[in-house]
């Protein structure tokens, strides 16, 4: 069974060219980190792959992570 759900998933990444999609999508978000997220918090540092991507703060305010993740809310990234 696993191998059928396999060769099924290879094949639904082909037919709808699924890199391509992601490479086109993380330009978008890098696009956002750097324009949006980054002017407004230039203490964070940003990593990240393809559609996975998370921030590194230096401060170590504990406030700071309940604005990150209000600030990701109020822009529908989570």
């Amino acid at each position: 069974m696993a191998f059928i759900a396999a060769k099924a998933a290879l094949e639904y990444r082909e037919q709808v060219s699924l890199e391509e999609q992601v490479y086109a999508k993380e330009i978008m978000l890098k696009k956002i980190w750097s324009e949006e997220i980054l002017k407004r918090y230039p203490k964070i540092d940003i990593r990240g792959i393809g559609l996975i991507w998370g921030w590194i703060s230096s401060n170590s305010n504990r406030i700071l992570p309940q604005r990150y993740r209000r600030l990701a809310m109020s822009v529908d990234l989570l």
